[in-house]
């Protein structure tokens, strides 16, 4: 696997895997263009494991156990949140990856007046500086928004907030940088909300994890909101009784993580769709 980062130092993979994952002999990771190992996240729904001899780059969020065999090693971190960790005879470097703050939580969801509400909190500050605030459509090219001071030391919960009132059409992206004193920092997991090109509808969060909120003006005048897995199965059907008079929130803890298509059919025939990601 060969990750390109175009120059950019700064670009960020998420690799996805739905499911286990076993880097074997035959695995191969190339970082080309200024791709950096502290910039490589995995997200695995499964138990991970590493074989023998063999060296791993990038931070690992797991939700099954993690086992590195003998010789193995990792450059960058690993997190199990379901699952014991087993360690033989392996080397485990941080890849420079400097940690001012302890971040528990990061969400983004659609706000008033069509702008982005911010909010994050953390339950651990050790010479912490600020939070950049940064914001991309691509994934590529990002861009300053805003800087939050921190408390700088602390180890009680901590919540912070931004509104971005410029929200454009597409897939808005939100990061944060978090910058300790001397200089050293760290990024944040990504966030996503879409807001559709001329479309009456916005759904939020996205990526959404156990609830989904449908927010139009002509929320009134509803039909019915279909969801499709992306074999164009329908998974989730709600009529028009069903939908509020402003809102409507949709509880999705029940499917599988994945991309679904989200169908609102109005009552004067037109439609309107959306893809959201289930976590």
């Amino acid at each position: 696997m060969t990750l390109d980062a175009e120059n950019d130092s700064n670009a960020i993979f998420i690799i996805k895997i739905n499911g286990a994952l076993s880097a074997d002999a035959t695995a191969d990771i190339v970082l080309a263009n200024g791709a950096q190992i502290k910039n490589v996240y995995w997200q695995v729904n499964g138990a991970f494991n590493v074989a023998a001899d063999v060296a791993f780059l990038g931070t690992v969020i797991n939700a099954g156990a993690i086992s590195f065999e003998s010789g193995a090693s990792l450059s960058g971190r690993a997190l199990s949140t379901a699952g014991q960790i087993t360690l033989n005879s392996n080397t485990i470097s941080n890849a420079d990856v400097s940690l001012p703050v302890t971040l528990v939580s990061f969400t983004v969801r659609k706000g008033e007046n069509a702008n982005a509400e911010l909010q994050w909190s953390t339950t651990s500050e050790v010479n912490s500086d600020y939070f950049e605030v940064q914001h991309s459509l691509l994934g590529k090219a990002w861009t300053k928004l805003a800087i939050v001071k921190s408390h700088g030391e602390s180890t009680a919960f901590m919540s912070y907030s931004f509104s971005d009132l410029s929200v454009r059409s597409g897939d808005n992206l939100y990061r944060l940088k978090m910058v300790d004193k001397d200089g050293t920092f760290a990024y944040s997991s990504i966030r996503s909300l879409n807001v559709e090109s001329g479309s009456k509808i916005v759904l939020y969060p996205n990526p959404a994890i156990s609830s989904l909120t449908l927010l139009t003006a002509d929320i009134g005048h509803i039909q019915g909101v279909q969801f499709f897995n992306t074999a164009g199965k329908l998974v989730l059907d709600r009529t028009h009784s069903e939908v509020a008079d402003t809102t409507s929130e949709f509880n999705i803890n029940h499917l599988p993580n994945g991309l679904y298509i989200v169908k609102v059919s109005f009552e004067n025939g037109k439609t309107e769709n959306a893809r959201i990601i289930k976590r």
